[in-house]
């Protein structure tokens, strides 16, 4: 199933998608479409995506403790695995 896929576990586009609500709502002013406000939402879960994989990388001891089953601390992923998706998230979101 693709929601047990580390590589998108490790995304944690549930708390994205829930943090970015926000900027949707605040978008959407009655009687306007604007195609800005959706690219400004799918940047912002992608930036979040790449910021939660930051935090994964640098805080996996800690993660090995208190989230074992986490994408990189249980070994699902690899540290430099890690560093390709969220360099292609990142050119992704340049784009």
């Amino acid at each position: 199933m693709i929601l047990k896929n580390p590589y998108i576990l490790i995304l944690k586009l549930k708390s994205s998608i829930v943090d970015l609500s926000v900027v949707a709502v605040t978008c959407a002013v009655p009687g306007t479409r604007d195609y800005r406000a959706a690219i400004g939402i799918i940047a912002g879960i992608l930036i979040h995506g790449a910021c939660d994989i930051i935090n994964d990388i640098y805080d996996v001891e800690i993660d090995k403790i208190c989230k074992p089953k986490g994408a990189i601390a249980s070994g699902q992923i690899s540290e430099k695995n890690a560093w390709k998706l969220h360099d292609f998230i990142n050119f992704g979101t340049n784009i």
